[in-house]
């Protein structure tokens, strides 16, 4: 059985004895300067070593930040070469990242001249991409059952779903009742007694002249976001129009979102926030404050995902949020 263990103070010594091949001593960087680099890059590079049962036989270095999953060093010791256990690594190395990171894309960095790392990668479903840097070419694994998830559309709020909406809101009311923010970017859905009723305050509070019949000076628009091959809905988003308002211009900012549930983890929320930046654009905003609680690492990745530009931190009742701007090109 291989597996991924941490490295640790207890195996590293260990790791730092595994030896390259002969042919790969020119493409591959020692364990000791992955380590280095590992401690540098600390958030965001995850150093592991390869056991087959207690027994090292290699090691892997993989890069998790800002959405760019990569293998970026991996070897196998000489003593194990040559018996498939090479790519059982490989295999697992990518499944870490798609369990642990909902990883819907995975670069290895390979050297230009290491035409057997590249084949060895390619049986993997890797494939050479227009990217190099430095004298490597970037080879990138795209996993299509995750992409294919992403394939959604912003629709306006309709009674066309009304059904989709008061399931997506019983879904929420299940298994988010202990989340104080289990209704982020859904307006009014919680009080709501009926879709049709939530629906109407979704079109009031779209213009300057309506919005305040439903409690706000601030128009905003409401979106669902439909899942294109069986019409789900799989999230709502916000957009507000502007925040020049003392809660929204500080830590309420443009947008708040929420994904269904059942449908969490499988890159929905960047899609929804990419695709509202287009409607951001299309108003003529530009540029949108996106905050979240500092706690909040899968926001923060979305935000981050979408160009978010880290401003500073406040203090909201006791808790930190984070404050990212996102200009709108």
């Amino acid at each position: 059985m291989i597996e991924l263990r941490t490295i640790n103070e207890e195996n590293y010594r260990e790791c730092l004895a595994l030896k390259v091949s002969v042919e790969n001593e020119n493409f591959v960087d020692t364990v000791a300067y992955s380590l280095a680099e590992a401690w540098v890059y600390y958030q965001d590079t995850k150093p592991f070593g390869i056991y087959k049962h207690d027994e090292l036989i290699g090691f892997v270095s993989m890069y998790v930040g800002e959405e760019n999953y990569q293998i970026i060093n991996f070897l196998i010791d000489d003593a194990y070469q040559g018996n498939g256990l090479g790519t059982e690594a490989a295999k697992l190395c990518i499944s870490y990242l798609k369990k642990e990171y909902n990883a819907n894309r995975i670069s290895a960095p390979v050297e230009l001249e290491n035409v057997v790392a590249q084949k060895f990668w390619k049986k993997l479903g890797f494939e050479c991409s227009d990217s190099i840097e430095d004298g490597y070419v970037f080879m990138r694994l795209v996993l299509f059952g995750d992409t294919k998830n992403t394939q959604i559309e912003l629709i306006e709020p309709s009674m066309d779903y009304a059904e989709e909406i008061w399931a997506f809101r019983q879904e929420i009311i299940d298994f988010d009742a202990e989340n104080e923010d289990q209704f982020a970017g859904c307006i009014s859905l919680d009080s709501s007694e009926t879709a049709e009723e939530w629906i109407n305050i979704c079109n009031l509070r779209k213009s300057e002249e309506t919005c305040e019949q439903v409690g706000t000076n601030v128009p905003s628009h409401m979106y669902l976001a439909v899942r294109k091959d069986d019409d789900k809905v799989v999230g709502v988003i916000d957009l507000r129009h502007h925040i020049n308002h003392p809660i929204l211009g500080t830590w309420g900012g443009h947008c708040g979102y929420s994904v269904r549930p059942s449908e969490r983890g499988k890159g929905y929320a960047k899609e929804m926030l990419r695709l509202n930046i287009q409607n951001a654009k299309t108003l003529g905003i530009p540029k949108l404050l996106i905050t979240c609680n500092v706690t909040n690492e899968a926001s923060e990745k979305t935000i981050l995902a979408n160009g978010g530009v880290f401003e500073n931190t406040i203090d909201v009742d006791g808790t930190t949020m984070k404050r990212y701007w996102i200009t709108i090109s």
